[in-house]
Formats: structure tokens, sequence, C-alpha cells
């Protein structure tokens, strides 16, 4: 285990040094060209209008997607060994067990996150506050550690989609779609919710796309600090990404390494047929597509476009247009559902 560790620190060193002067370079050019404190009219309590000093952009948006894309990139690279015939060969035949492999990689993982992450974040704060600023800087280290679990339950999302395929094309796409996949039913909720109920604005707000995206915890975490750092709240319903995040993290984490052993490194460049994969993804997509189509248009350009573009989709991932009826029968189900959806939304809801 120490000699695999040694091995991959040794694999790691140039990517390592590349991602962290990237993301040090990055976040100090934002740092240096945006001022903290900014002259300009602004309405006090009374409604009053007043000339001062405000303060500036926070820029914790700019660590907060350095994060957030290492999260995306990284998985990619440390595991796309299991997705080459070769190379899965080559590290199974080592004399170490797939789980401590598969650990030892994820160590590797954490420090190309991780290390840019702080040392990027590190210098640029402490740019920001050795300079005149009106911050609250104290929230920038609430921000440090909270993001730091975030990312890590981002990555453990990543990690567990991307080696549900087996090429690495798949597991690159499985990461996106995953990404967005309960997106599609929270805009549909939203839809009826809007046209349904007297509360659609508290609603729309706790509905908000980005509190169901991949990386929704950890950019709903970069809005709440910013407010906060320039003297205003936090969202109250930035819970609920965070809630969702830490289940499917911590869920993540866990199907990652209970099913490492399980993992056949004969699967290598076969078609992905997980069932966190093409194999959902694209059905629920397909019918959430379909169900987006405004009846009152009667053909909705952009809506179709999606759901030809969902039913491709399913080519394209069993490499053939040669469909089994076991195949055929999950797009045909959620097609027809979406439609009837769209024609009860119509005929019953928004009538």
């Amino acid at each position: 285990m120490k000699t695999a560790f040694l091995h991959e620190l040794k694999r790691i060193l140039l990517p390592l040094c590349v991602f962290t002067v990237i993301a040090t370079a990055l976040f100090l050019a934002f740092v240096l060209a945006t001022p903290r404190v900014v002259f300009r009219s602004y309405m006090d309590e009374t409604g009053q209008i007043l000339t001062g000093e405000l303060p500036g952009d926070t820029l914790v948006y700019v660590p907060s997607c350095i994060l957030g894309i290492l999260c995306y990139l990284v998985p990619a690279m440390q595991y796309s060994y299991r997705m080459n015939r070769r190379s899965v060969d080559l590290w199974y035949s080592l004399p170490i067990h797939r789980e401590k492999l598969l650990l030892v990689r994820t160590l590797g993982g954490f420090l190309l996150v991780f290390v840019p992450y702080i040392v990027s974040y590190a210098l640029g704060v402490s740019i920001i506050g050795s300079s005149y600023n009106l911050f609250e800087m104290s929230y920038y280290a609430g921000l440090f550690f909270a993001s730091l679990l975030a990312g890590l339950l981002l990555y453990g999302l990543n990690a567990f989609l991307f080696t549900r395929a087996n090429k690495l094309g798949d597991g690159i796409a499985f990461m996106l779609l995953g990404t967005f996949l309960l997106t599609a039913p929270q805009s549909l909720i939203m839809r009826i919710i809007n046209a349904t109920s007297e509360w659609r604005v508290t609603v729309n707000a706790v509905l908000a796309p980005l509190n169901f995206m991949g990386f929704g915890a950890l950019a709903q975490l970069s809005l709440s600090f910013h407010s906060m750092i320039i003297g205003g709240v936090g969202n109250q319903h930035a819970w609920i990404a965070y809630t969702l995040s830490a289940f499917l993290g911590c869920a993540s984490w866990f199907g990652l390494f209970y099913t490492a052993r399980s993992h056949r490194a004969e699967s290598a460049e076969q078609i992905s047929d997980s069932w966190f994969g093409y194999r959902v993804q694209i059905p629920v997509y397909l019918f959430f597509f379909t169900a987006s189509i405004d009846a009152s248009s009667v053909w909705d350009p952009g809506s179709l476009f999606l759901v030809a573009l969902g039913a491709a989709a399913y080519f394209v991932y069993r490499r053939s247009f040669r469909l089994r009826l076991r195949e055929i029968v999950p797009l045909l189900a959620s097609f027809l559902a979406g439609t009837g959806v769209v024609f009860l939304f119509y005929f019953f809801i928004s009538s």
C-alpha cells in the first residue's frame, strides 16, 4: 500500500504542479484586477439616496469554479485506467487488491483537487485581506472549510458516475448527464405548480434548478457566502442543495468502494450498460423532454429537437441501429408517458 501510494505521488507530481500553478495564477489575476471597494450611489433604510464606498466583488465564485472543474476533470484522469484493456490488465495484475488500488487512486485524486484549491484560495484571500476592503473577512474562512466538504461530496458523486462506464467518453457523459438529471423532474413540477398554485414565488425559490444540480451545493455556498461577506444574508433555501448533495455524495462514496471488487477487467471498452448510465438516463431525459412540449403550439421546435436528440442518443449508446425489444420498450414508454403528460397538462391543468 505504501509503495503503491509513493508510485502514485510520482505519477501525479507533474499534473499536480500544473494544476496548482494554473489555479493560483487564475485566481490571483482576478484578485489583482478587481477593486475591493467601489464608489457609487445607494439607497439607505429610509429610502434616501446616498453616495459613498460600498464593498466590491468578493470573487468567491472564482475558487469555487476552480474546485468544481477539478472535481469533474480529476475523476476522469484517475479512474480512466479501468476503461482501457491493456491498462486495466496491467493494473489488475499487480499484487494489490482492487479496493486498495482504488483507494490509492482516490487519495491521488484528492491531492490533485484540493492542493491547487487550497494554495490558490490561501494566496488569493491573503491578498484580499491585506488590502483595504469593506468585507467581513471571517466568512472567507467559513467558505473555505464548507467548500472542502462540498468538493469532497461532488468528487465522490462524479467518481461513482464515471466508474459506471466502460469507455472514457461514456464516463464523461455519465458525469455530465448525471449532473443535470434531477433538474428534469424539477422543471416539470415547477411548470405544474406555476399553473395551479398561488404559492408559485415561494415554490420557485425552493425548487430553483441550482438546488438540484450536481454542483448545486458548491454553487449555493458561493452565493450565500458572497452575500454574507458584503454584509447580507445567505440563501434560506440553500439547505435543499446541501441535503441533496450530502445524500448523493455519501451514497456515491459507499457505492464506489462497495463495487470495486466486482469490476471485471474484460468490461473495458465494452458497451456501458450500467443502470446508473445511459440505460436509465436516456429514457428519463426523453420522458421529460417530451413532457416539456407545449401542446398549445402543437409542434414546439425546441422541445421536438430535444426529443429527437434523446431518442438518437440511444442509438449512439448501443452503437447500432438494431435495437432489441427490451431496449425499444423503455424508449417507447418514456415517449408515450411524456406525451400523456403534455395532453394532461393542456386539457386539465392549464385550462
